[in-house]
């Protein structure tokens, strides 16, 4: 009888124990229990969630998937702070102190944090879960940045200055109280895609110049000292949102040079390299994200720009179940 090994040139594996993180497709055989395994594939997909008050882009948004906040944002200045329970959004009457869309953002729906922003300014404002404080301003005025953290331990990478316009590499920590210079990302990011916590963050694509339009797929890890080249992105583009940790990450949506521009596309990070995963149902950039450390399993997607100029109020709610163990029949 012919073999797998014959067909294949492949033996599976014999462990007593079962792999602590199982890869996807892995498959091997527990001699303690005598039964051949293997990891289940990842059922992920994005699903509608309750719309937005009102159409948004660049919204300066983070928390949960039931428990989210959103501020600012465009088009225009809108006034107002939307607060999500996974189920509906609620309205609430207080504004950010200046208004502005395309700022850096982390923090949960009781601690929200967002700094700069567009028109470009220095400004950092701290979310109670009923009113905005401002506080210490950044080192200089920037918009179209990433931020991560939360309000004692954040960072601010990457953007855009001006006028005239000048993109940035720049990036600054905040300790709870002030904001100082960090070490500068690889390159220029406008734009950046960002997702983790202060000292574990990722920065994925950017604007690199303008004219003409340049993109960058790079990804930047920072590790609280220093940034260093990560995985390439499957795709050069800017404005793409991001949630859930350095090893345990997901970039989505996000603007390209080749027509139709807008993407609908998602990928999982894992530290190493970036993978595919189920895409948003419309194409769309500058994209309010939720999700913190656990995005990866359970982002928010809120509104994004869908066409010139407008908005949408569309949410879309990311769900993957982890990688477990499945158990085959032999016979």
């Amino acid at each position: 009888m012919t073999t797998l090994k014959e067909i294949r040139g492949n033996l599976i594996k014999s462990t007593s124990t079962d792999p602590a993180n199982p890869q996807e497709g892995q498959i091997w055989y527990n001699s303690t229990s005598q039964v051949l395994k293997g990891s289940q594939v990842v059922a992920a997909a994005w699903a509608s969630g309750a719309n937005y008050p009102t159409n948004v882009q660049g919204s300066g948004s983070d928390g949960t998937q039931t428990a989210a906040y959103s501020a600012g944002g465009g088009p225009g200045t809108i006034p107002g702070t939307k607060l999500y329970d996974g189920t509906s959004w609620t309205d609430d009457a207080n504004s950010l102190n200046n208004l502005r869309s395309l700022m850096g953002s982390c923090g949960t729906q009781t601690a929200g944090f967002v700094f700069g922003g567009d028109p470009v300014t220095t400004s950092s404002e701290q979310w109670d879960g009923s009113t905005w404080t401002s506080t210490s301003a950044l080192d200089s005025s920037k918009a179209n940045l990433a931020g991560t953290g939360n309000q004692t331990a954040a960072l601010a990478f990457g953007g855009f200055t001006g006028p005239p316009t000048t993109r940035l590499n720049t990036t600054e920590s905040w300790d709870g109280s002030t904001w100082t210079a960090a070490p500068n990302l690889t390159t220029v990011k406008q734009g950046p895609g960002g997702f983790g916590i202060q000292t574990a963050s990722v920065a994925f694509g950017g604007l690199v110049s303008f004219p003409p339009v340049t993109l960058t797929n790079t990804t930047d890890e920072y590790d609280g000292s220093s940034w260093s080249s990560g995985g390439t992105y499957p795709v050069a583009l800017n404005d793409a949102s991001g949630t859930g940790t350095q090893t345990a990450g997901l970039g989505f949506g996000g603007y390209i040079t080749s027509a139709p521009n807008r993407l609908s596309s998602a990928n999982l990070y894992n530290g190493t390299a970036w993978t595919a995963t189920s895409s948003l149902s419309q194409e769309k950039w500058y994209v309010g994200k939720a999700g913190g450390p656990t995005g990866q399993t359970d982002g928010l997607a809120i509104g994004g720009n869908i066409s010139t100029p407008g908005g949408t109020n569309s949410v879309e709610e990311y769900n993957a179940a982890p990688i477990g163990t499945a158990t085959f029949t032999t016979s």
